[in-house]
């Protein structure tokens, strides 16, 4: 089965730090908009990975109760 190009660790993290880093220089605030992105693509990064875990668990408990 073919993984979803959005469950890449790597994609999550990079496409907001490009997209913030962009909209920095284009509001001639590039050092501002590269670190918010890099904020928000730690988060998104994090959350993914807590976002499986549940679904993990929840799938867990949805087999024993079976």
């Amino acid at each position: 089965m073919e993984k979803s190009l959005m469950k890449n660790p790597f994609v999550l993290f990079i496409i907001p730090v490009i997209i913030c880093t962009f909209l920095g220089y284009l509001s001639n605030n590039l050092m501002n908009g590269a670190l918010t992105g890099i904020s928000i693509g730690i988060g998104f990064f994090i959350g993914m990975n807590v976002f499986d875990r549940k679904q993990e668990k929840d799938k867990r408990k949805e087999s024993k109760k079976k």
